[in-house]
């Protein structure tokens, strides 16, 4: 038995006829977008897939003359009958057509095919059974291993369910599309997240603070702490080009180079030698990674490589502020660079600040948040005496704030290290 006519707003008979085409065109959309918003992606392929076919048919059976919808399966002998919508229904589940019918080898990948009654690749009896007499066709999956074919009218607008037939395939497939790659995104997320710190080490002398947040599901930002020895404490801010997946794969490939590089105990002008160099023949020459590396001694002795990054700020608790400039360039986009290493030395309640521009760069009205305000707001939290690991998340929120709540543009980090006001003189460190 068909499905009752739908009734929505694009059959009122106060508009043109060539008018309604188009907002019955426009509502299909809407509501095939709705129901592919509303799909829970643990409901499973052919859930998925039932519902679909279900909806088209119960909504526009009327409008563009189907019958009926199958859902069919390959399982190696042949295509087997799992959903049945209209004439027919229940009753032709688990029929199974045989894999050398002449109409499965016509239907090709990416295409809706239509097969009218007398085409002579239809075997009439078999269809007959299915009650169908004409019908079209398209197969789904990545592996091609299911089928939906749509039974129509003797009266029905061939060329119309044709259109919204393939555009039903087409939607099927982007969203198959789409899930593969949130899939691909979260994976990449747990990647990352398990690679970055969930909180800062102990180290004694110094209290460690960090945080980080992704324009997208994943970002490219860098922020890590990499323990050396009891008394060494690498620390890590960078910022790969662009975000999303691309970036996140290439701070993964940073952070992990970067940790290979200590565990050798290689000297830190080296590691970053070696690191440009792979960055750099990894093929995404045209991205780039701008890195800040030091290692911290529990004197405070503090050495680093700053690689084209924003430089590092240190607010003296006595006298003016340093700014700890790049010592080279970029990471990526030339091969042979070598570079150099910059020293300070933190004084018991100094505050060193590391943190990327999407900080800096985040745009409010007629204007960008800046270096100075960043400055401003650490110093007006310090002297306010608030804990120094609530500092990023009170930070994070006035840039968010002052970009008007708008959707971070780039993804943004801060790392804050403070030297306890007691504390052993520091020594200048031997490793270059």
């Amino acid at each position: 038995m068909p499905f009752p006519p739908w009734t929505g707003s694009f059959r009122e008979a106060s508009v043109t006829q060539r008018s309604t085409k188009a907002l019955r065109h426009r509502d299909f959309y809407r509501r095939l977008d709705a129901l592919l918003d509303r799909i829970d992606q643990t409901q499973g392929f052919e859930s998925m897939l039932s519902s679909l076919l279900e909806e088209v048919t119960r909504s526009f059976a009327d409008w563009i003359g189907l019958e009926s919808a199958r859902l069919y399966r390959d399982d190696g002998e042949g295509y087997v009958v799992l959903r049945s919508f209209g004439v027919k229904g229940s009753k032709i589940l688990g029929f199974r057509i045989d894999r050398g019918y002449e109409v499965l080898r016509h239907i090709p990948p990416n295409r809706t095919v239509y097969f009218p009654p007398d085409d002579p690749r239809v075997d009439r009896q078999l269809e007959e059974s299915l009650g169908v007499r004409h019908f079209a066709a398209f197969l789904i999956g990545e592996t091609r291993d299911y089928i939906a074919a749509f039974g129509l009218s003797e009266d029905a607008d061939v060329q119309e369910a044709m259109l919204i037939l393939s555009t039903l395939r087409h939607a099927i497939e982007t969203h198959l599309r789409q899930q593969e790659l949130e899939g691909q995104m979260l994976e990449a997320r747990s990647i990352q997240t398990s690679l970055f710190p969930e909180s800062p080490p102990p180290f004694a002398g110094f209290d460690l603070a960090g945080k980080s947040i992704a324009a997208d599901q994943v970002g490219g930002d860098i922020i890590d702490f990499l323990p050396i020895t009891p008394d060494e404490l690498g620390l890590v801010v960078g910022d790969a080009s662009g975000h999303g997946l691309p970036a996140a794969l290439q701070a993964r490939d940073v952070i992990t180079g970067l940790r290979m590089g200590v565990e050798k105990d290689l000297k830190i002008t080296s590691i970053f030698t070696r690191l440009n160099r792979v960055i750099h023949r990894s093929g995404l020459t045209s991205r780039f990674v701008s890195l800040f590396f030091g290692e911290l001694e529990s004197d405070g002795s503090f050495v680093y490589v700053n690689a084209g990054h924003d430089p590092g700020l240190l607010l003296r608790a006595k006298g003016p502020k340093e700014l700890l400039k790049s010592t080279g360039l970029v990471l990526g986009p030339i091969e042979d660079l070598q570079y150099r290493r910059g020293w300070v030395e933190m004084q018991p309640g100094d505050v060193l600040v590391l943190y990327t521009d999407g900080i800096i760069e985040r745009q409010g009205l007629d204007e960008q948040y800046g270096f100075d305000r960043m400055e401003d707001f650490i110093r007006r939290k310090l002297a306010e005496g608030v804990e120094l690991d609530r500092i990023p998340d009170a930070l994070l929120d006035d840039v968010f704030a002052f970009g008007q709540e708008q959707a971070w543009a780039d993804d943004a980090t801060v790392m804050l290290i403070r030297r306890h006001r007691s504390g052993k003189k520091a020594r200048r460190a031997d490793r270059g």
